[in-house]
């Protein structure tokens, strides 16, 4: 029996140690494991929120950001709906490679599909050893159009917020595709018996017109 209103599929992407399954555990489980554990091609996670009392399944990928489970982890970014693209606020590295982690997004994923990117910088709880500077964020976003948030999965600082956000956008794009879909199809009842209306039969001498 079919629960949920929506299902969306989300996929977390960004490079090895920026802390994709982390975010996660604290999303999803609601802890924090302070012990590294590097990710294995994939893993998986599935969550059901409610947003205006419609209820949404969230398919939650975590996908490995070392360069050797490449092959199979872009295979995952089929399907998805939107992608986090994560980076680390105490490694420069990691966020000089965002840029290409959203290419990468963008070349595998459906070609025909609508691209919805949040960026993530994560470990916001570790001030003191922060390498990035706001100014080079908002740049970033700034000059490539997408959402982003700080986060911090040890205290769970807007990890909520930043699920919440990327879901209710979904929904309200579904539906606002389907009010125009409705309002398209009324119209086209609506000629149709317009037409019917206004055709005049000639037979009997009678004039034709549409």
């Amino acid at each position: 029996e079919k629960k949920y209103d929506y299902i969306f599929k989300l996929i977390l992407i960004g490079s090895s140690g920026v802390g994709k399954s982390s975010i996660l555990q604290r999303y999803v489980q609601k802890i924090f494991n302070t012990e590294y554990t590097c990710t294995i091609g994939v893993d998986f996670f599935m969550k059901t929120i409610n947003i205006r009392d419609k209820s949404i399944k969230l398919q939650l990928w975590d996908t490995a950001g070392t360069e050797k489970f490449k092959s199979i982890t872009t295979g995952y970014y089929r399907g998805a709906n939107a992608a986090f693209v994560v980076f680390d606020l105490t490694s420069k590295p990691s966020f000089d490679s965002v840029s290409e982690w959203i290419e990468n997004y963008y070349k595998y994923s459906n070609p025909d599909s609508e691209k919805h990117v949040v960026l993530i910088g994560n470990k916001s709880d570790l001030k003191e050893n922060r390498e990035i500077t706001q100014e080079q964020i908002d740049s970033f976003v700034m000059n490539n159009k997408i959402k982003y948030f700080e986060t911090s999965a040890k205290n769970g600082e807007n990890i909520d917020e930043c699920f919440y956000f990327i879901a209710e956008k979904l929904m309200n794009d579904l539906e606002e595709k389907e009010f125009e879909n409705n309002i398209n199809d009324k119209n086209d009842v609506i000629n149709d018996e317009n037409l019917k209306k206004n055709k005049i039969d000639i037979i009997g001498g009678k004039r034709c017109c549409f």
